[in-house]
């Protein structure tokens, strides 16, 4: 009896001492930002996911396996990839921060290129010379477009003409060589008609998601923008109108019908794919109802796939029985690679919130796939994004009235509030059109309203968000993060790219009081006087008189570049959580003296949020490019 039970109690040590301190915990699927790559004459598809890297499939979609060969960690998180027409073992793709790849064959192995470190957001091929590609670049490049002629080995700038942007879609004319359209986040549209060498802007809106052209004629341009939906050219870009738009008039993805090509379908955010019969005037929905269509892929033979935000890879494809005329055809869209996209537990994470009246209740901002939720602490998940029209919702906050939420959002998404817990929400646009909220506040005295941006500073709301004023007088072109003072009414500070500044009178007027680019600032809740300030390459800074002055404290760090949305963490007993942008999360119990790194079981080190659970000591969550882990023992 006492070796069974000795037998028992070695087991259960054993089970104990194998068990990571951190779980991935999904989401899945993740979101497929570029356009999946088919080749209809061999059976080959590609599908670049947004954290999970590429899948492929020879056998017309029936089955798929892995195709990561040679992609690290950041270029697992596929944000764009295209296919050489003429040969299907020839894919580039563009990565989340490792620059851009190929593959010659098939996606064995791949290759870096001479385009390292940097965030392509789109890839495409010419089809009359498949040596010839164009990537569009952003998320912090001073680079918009990029060319190749060697089959995307080596890529130099081609972006003359362009302003400092992202790019978020280039298509080629088939018809006329050297010309190209862009589309862009906050500069409209542009066209070359001489290989990228120059570029001329076109008369449209600031924000250009998508563009297409008629395969059938290059004159008919179509351009999806971000709520006023689908403008069209009849005289190859020189002019633009405004045909219509589905209920979405957010417009991330256009595909034309090559055999009718009246029929234009549009992905949108939050209102999932909608069909049009007449060139973009009126439209109707397919069965893919809501959510975020970001891309769509036309083969000439008319099948339609769809990457979408949270639903997977669907295909609408001519052979289904009811025949290409019927209108069934038009509606029905499947699953394609299923289960292997839910195996994938990589949803390219953002930030995390904790409802404060419910730890059970999560909220994720993500890149590309929405905001999502859970109920029941990360066991299952489910798109929330109802109202929000942004790929990208930034992180989610709580207005210290209860059941009310705020977010804000990327590249013309502005600020978003929920009256309902999170359930559905509202728009609010202030600044350009192209308004990039960074993060939203509320000032727990006043009520007002504050939000960062990025490039158009720091504003704020007095009327519950009908109207917004700036306020910083220009001196943070970038505000990435606001705090208050809980124990002094009317003290808030501002992480900003030009430093840390502190005001004292609710806004009214600021002084700077570091200098280093800041993303994250905290008021320690168990420490009066004491705050932390993460930054973006000098570590973290720790002020001990109320944020007058800062000193580093990076005895034990690694890295000094932090997490871009995850303030240090500060639990009941004093204990502090950090985490960095490619060394993991990191631990002090001295008050920011020392710290030690807590990675057992996280597999992926570039954290992007880390959230503790106010309720719940020891509970913490990090979120990345792999998706979401869960500690419940501080990282031990």
């Amino acid at each position: 009896m006492r070796t069974t039970s000795f037998i028992a109690i070695t087991l259960l040590v054993c089970s104990s001492a194998v068990a990571a301190a951190w779980q991935n915990i999904g989401p899945a699927p993740p979101s497929i930002e570029g356009p999946i790559a088919v080749d209809p004459g061999s059976g080959t598809i590609y599908i670049g996911t947004f954290g999970g890297g590429v899948l492929k499939s020879v056998d017309d979609g029936r089955t798929f396996r892995a195709a990561n060969g040679g992609l690290n960690s950041l270029a697992l998180a596929i944000t764009s990839i295209a296919m050489n027409p003429a040969n299907p073992d020839h894919v580039v793709i563009g990565t989340g921060g490792a620059g851009i790849f190929r593959t010659t064959d098939g996606g064995a192995t791949w290759s870096a290129t001479s385009e390292v470190g940097t965030v392509p957001t789109y890839i495409a091929v010419d089809p009359n010379n498949t040596q010839v590609w164009y990537a569009g670049f952003g998320v912090g490049s001073v680079v918009s477009v990029q060319k190749s002629v060697d089959g995307g080995a080596t890529w130099v700038r081609a972006d003359a003409g362009i302003p400092s942007t992202t790019v978020w879609s280039i298509v080629v004319d088939p018809w006329n060589d050297g010309v190209v359209y862009a589309g862009s986040g906050n500069a409209g549209a542009f066209k070359t008609t001489d290989g990228g060498a120059t570029w001329k802007p076109l008369a449209i809106e600031p924000v250009v998601w998508t563009l297409a052209i008629d395969p059938t004629d290059s004159n008919i341009v179509y351009a999806g923008t971000n709520g006023d939906g689908v403008f069209k050219s009849t005289d190859a870009g020189a002019t633009f109108v405004r045909v219509g738009s589905p209920d979405s008039g957010v417009i991330l993805s256009l595909a034309i019908d090559p055999d009718q090509p009246d029929h234009l379908y549009a992905g949108t955010v939050s209102g999932g794919l909608a069909l049009s019969k007449d060139g973009g005037t009126h439209w109707q929905k397919t069965n893919i109802r809501d959510g975020i269509v970001v891309s769509l892929t036309m083969t000439g033979a008319g099948d339609l796939y769809a990457g979408t935000g949270f639903q997977g890879a669907l295909t609408n494809k001519r052979a289904h029985p009811c025949g290409k005329s019927s209108s069934c055809h038009e509606k029905l869209f499947n699953p394609i690679a299923g289960a292997d996209l839910h195996a994938i537990n990589a949803q390219n994470v953002f930030s995390l919130t904790i409802d404060p009246r419910d730890s059970n209740h999560l909220i994720l901002g993500t890149n590309d796939g929405g905001l999502l939720g859970s109920y029941d602490g990360g066991a299952h998940w489910l798109d929330v994004g109802r109202g929000l029209l942004s790929r990208a919702p930034r992180k989610a906050v709580y207005h210290p009235n209860p059941e009310r939420g705020l977010v804000g959002s990327f590249d013309g998404g502005g600020l978003y509030m929920s009256a309902d817990n999170g359930q559905s929400w509202t728009r609010h646009m202030f600044g350009s059109p192209a308004v990039y909220v960074w993060t939203v506040a509320v000032d727990p005295s006043t009520l007002a309203i504050y939000a960062g941006t990025k490039g158009e500073g720091l504003w704020r709301s007095t009327d519950d968000g009908a109207s917004f004023m700036r306020i910083d007088g220009k001196s943070m072109n970038q505000a990435r993060s606001i705090a208050f003072d809980p124990e002094v009414p009317g003290k808030l500070l501002v992480g900003a790219n030009s430093g840390v500044w502190r005001s004292l009178d609710g806004g009214a007027t600021f002084t700077k009081v570091a200098a280093a680019f800041t993303l994250n600032v905290t008021f320690d809740p168990t420490r009066p006087g004491v705050v932390y300030a993460e930054t973006q390459t000098a570590g973290i800074l720790k002020s001990t008189d109320g944020g007058a002055t800062f000193a580093a404290i990076n005895s034990g760090l690694t890295m000094l570049r932090m997490s871009r949305s995850a303030p240090v963490q500060v639990d009941r007993d004093g204990t502090l959580y950090a985490s960095t942008e490619g060394a993991g999360v990191f631990k002090s119990n001295d008050g920011g003296s020392t710290w030690r790194a807590i990675n057992d079981g996280l597999s992926e080190l570039t954290v992007f949020g880390l959230t503790l659970d106010p309720n719940q000591p020891g509970v913490l969550y990090a979120t990345g490019a792999r998706g979401v882990f869960k500690t419940t023992s501080g990282g031990e």
